[in-house]
């Protein structure tokens, strides 16, 4: 499990530059997050949120969800490749 401590210094990433946080934790699937501590998968889905950074503010003009299938396709060939 990875410490909220983690995820809160993750989240500073967005909040320093004055930008909202919500966008990225339900992209990581935590509408939620009660401060504790989450999964490595969790947490990397965090970080791919932040990584597309203005596209989860700013939905892209393609098909919705299409940004995120790509996402779970990465994290799923991490997976599968053992990373």
């Amino acid at each position: 499990m990875i410490s909220a401590s983690f995820v809160e210094e993750a989240l500073d990433s967005l909040r320093r530059r004055g930008l909202p946080t919500e966008g990225a934790l339900a992209a990581a699937g935590l509408m939620n997050w009660a401060q504790e501590p989450v999964s490595a998968q969790t947490y990397g889905k965090l970080w791919l949120a932040l990584a597309l950074g203005h596209r989860l503010i700013k939905p892209a003009p393609y098909a919705k969800g299409g940004e995120l299938d790509a996402c779970e396709e990465v994290v799923g060939s991490l997976v599968v490749a053992g990373g």
